[in-house]
C-alpha cells in the first residue's frame, strides 16, 4: 500500500441519502484520519420560519421518508410542550404503535436490505458459516425475500393506526386525529401484528419472543446458540459476525446519550433516557450544542450553541477546512453516540449491557443491539394495541399561543431526535432539528474532535484499499440516513 493512501467512497451505497466518506491510511493500511461528509443541505429549519406553529406538523414529516413518523411524533411533542396540553391515554398508545411499527421495520429493513448483503462478500467464502450466510443474506437470498413479504404486510398497521405512511399527519399536540371507532378495524390491525410476530419468531429468532426475552444472561445466550446451530437468522448473524471479526471493528466513542423512547402515560419511558460515560447520569437537552467550524454554515466557529441559540445560515465555501453540510452536535462538548446501542446500554438491557461490559462496542454489538431493541418493541406493540379503548377520546384540543417555546424529544430508529421551536407574534421565529445521523455522522467540532462514525473508523486496518469492506461494515453499522436533505444547486 502506498504511503498516506486516501480512500474515498462517494456516495456510500446502501445507506439512506448522499454520504461521502474519506479515510486516510498510513503505510500499514491503518486509518489515521477520516471525514464523514453530508453532501446535501438540509433547509427545513429555514422555511419553517414565519409559518404558523401548527404548520410544522405538515412540514417536518417530509424531512425524511424512512423516519417520517418519528419526525411527526417529535414535532407533536414540541408543540405539546409549546401549547402546554395534556394527552389522553389513547393518544399515547396509538402514537407509540405508529412509531413502534416504523422503528421495528426500520431495524429489520436495515439488516436484511442494507447491512447483511456485505456478509456474503467473497472475502468470507472460506469461513465455516459462509455458505449459509450467502444463501440467506445476499440480495435476493432466501431470508431477504421472506422478510420483504413480512414487511409489506406489517406496514398495513401504519394505515390502520396512523392513516398513512410515510409523512404521517395523524399525530397532533393533544394526541392523534386517527379515530379507531370500529372494533373490527382494531382487530384487523391486531391480526396483521400477530402475523408479523409469528413470521419474525420463525425466520429470525427460531423461538417465540416470550422465550427469547427470558434469555437474560450470557450463559443462556450460549445455550441458545448451541441449540439453534445457525438455523435462525439471529443465531447465524451472531455466530458469523464473530467468525468474520465484526466484534473487533468500529468501537466508537463509547459514550452514549438517549432521550428515552416511547412516552408512557405515567410520564416515564419504555427505554430509559440518560448519558453514559462509564457511569450512568441523567440526560438534559440543555447540554446539547452544535458546532459548525467544519460545516458549511455561518456562525462563530470557535463556539457551539444550544439549538435555541443556534441558526441555520448556509455558507458554502471551497476550502480545506469545512467539508460537510452536517453540523456537529455534542453533549457537554463531548463526542457521543446515539442509536439502539445507546438506548440498550442506558436501559441496561441484560444482554446488550453485559456484552458491552465484556467485549466493548463494535459493529457486531451495534447490530445486535438493533435486533434486541426491535424484538423488545414488538413485544410492547401488542400491549399498546390491546390498551386502545374504542369509546375513549384520542385527542385533547389546545389554544394557540402568541409567544413561547417548546422542546420535542424522542427516538427515531437511528437514535435521538430533537425539535426546538420558538414562536413570536403567533408565528415560528426559530425552528431547529437535530437528527440521529447529524450526531453519529457529524464532522469534527470546534475542539477538532472527530464525529462518532469518524472516530469508529480511525485505527482500522484496511486489507484491500480498492475494496474497503471493513470501512463499509463500520459505516453501515450506524445505519446513516442523510435523506432529510435538500440538494444544493449552483446556478450559472
Amino acid at each position: 500500500m502506498n504511503k498516506s493512501k486516501t480512500i474515498e467512497i462517494d456516495p456510500v451505497t446502501r445507506v439512506e441519502g448522499d454520504l461521502r466518506f474519506q479515510a486516510r491510511c498510513d503505510d500499514q493500511g491503518v486509518i489515521s484520519h477520516a471525514q464523514s461528509s453530508g453532501s446535501m443541505f438540509r433547509g427545513f429549519e429555514r422555511f419553517l420560519v414565519g409559518k404558523n406553529p401548527i404548520d410544522a406538523l405538515g412540514i417536518t414529516p417530509r424531512i425524511c421518508g424512512m423516519c417520517s413518523a418519528a419526525q411527526s411524533y417529535v414535532c407533536s411533542n414540541a408543540l405539546r410542550d409549546l401549547f402546554q396540553i395534556q394527552m389522553p391515554a389513547n393518544g399515547y398508545h396509538i402514537k407509540n404503535v405508529v412509531l413502534g411499527v416504523e422503528n421495528i421495520q426500520n431495524h429489520f429493513t436495515h439488516f436484511y436490505l442494507l447491512f447483511a448483503p456485505d456478509l456474503a462478500h467473497p472475502r468470507y467464502e472460506k469461513k465455516s458459516t459462509y455458505n449459509k450466510v450467502a444463501r440467506r443474506f445476499k440480495i435476493n437470498g432466501d431470508s431477504y425475500k421472506r422478510f420483504i413479504h413480512l414487511r409489506n404486510d406489517f406496514m398495513n398497521l401504519m394505515g390502520i393506526f396512523g392513516g398513512r405512511w410515510p409523512h404521517n399527519l395523524a399525530m397532533q399536540p393533544g394526541g392523534t386525529s386517527e379515530i379507531l371507532n370500529d372494533r373490527l378495524r382494531l382487530n384487523y390491525g391486531y391480526s396483521h401484528y400477530l402475523a408479523f410476530k409469528e413470521g419474525i419468531e420463525k425466520l429470525f429468532l427460531g423461538c417465540t419472543i416470550k422465550q427469547w426475552l427470558k434469555i437474560d444472561t450470557l450463559e443462556k445466550l450460549e445455550t441458545y446458540l448451541e441449540n439453534q446451530k445457525n438455523k435462525s437468522d439471529l443465531s447465524l448473524f451472531l455466530t458469523a459476525g464473530m467468525e468474520f471479526g465484526l466484534d473487533k471493528l468500529g468501537k466508537g466513542p463509547e459514550k452514549y446519550i438517549s432521550a428515552g423512547a416511547y412516552d408512557l402515560t405515567d410520564g416515564s419511558f419504555l427505554f430509559t433516557p440518560g448519558f453514559y460515560d462509564g457511569g450512568f447520569k441523567n440526560f438534559y437537552h440543555q447540554h446539547i450544542t452544535e458546532s459548525v467550524k467544519y460545516s458549511f454554515f455561518e456562525d462563530d466557529a470557535a463556539s457551539s450553541y444550544h439549538p435555541f441559540q443556534g441558526k441555520t445560515q448556509p455558507c458554502y465555501v471551497e476550502n480545506k477546512e469545512k467539508y460537510s453540510w452536517v453540523k456537529a452536535p455534542r453533549y457537554q462538548d463531548q463526542v457521543v453516540e446515539v442509536g439502539p446501542l445507546a438506548r440498550m446500554i442506558l436501559d441496561q438491557d441484560p444482554l446488550v449491557y453485559k456484552l458491552f461490559k465484556q467485549k466493548g462496542a463494535s459493529v457486531w454489538l451495534r447490530v445486535f443491539a438493533r435486533f434486541q431493541e426491535a424484538v423488545r418493541t414488538v413485544a410492547e406493540l401488542e400491549k399498546w394495541i390491546l390498551s386502545i379503548q374504542i369509546n375513549e377520546p384520542n385527542i385533547n384540543h389546545w389554544k394557540d399561543v402568541i409567544s413561547g417555546e417548546g422542546v420535542g424529544l424522542g427516538s427515531a430508529a437511528r437514535g435521538i431526535l430533537g425539535h426546538w421551536i420558538q414562536v413570536e407574534k403567533g408565528v415560528i421565529s426559530n425552528y431547529q432539528v437535530i437528527t440521529p445521523t447529524a450526531i453519529n455522522g457529524s464532522p469534527m467540532d470546534h475542539n477538532h474532535l472527530p464525529g462518532p462514525m469518524e472516530m469508529a473508523t480511525i485505527g482500522t486496518n484496511i486489507q484491500d484499499e480498492n475494496d474497503p469492506l471493513e470501512l463499509l461494515h463500520i459505516i453501515r453499522s450506524y445505519d446513516p440516513c442523510i435523506v432529510c436533505s435538500c440538494h444544493v444547486v449552483r446556478l450559472k
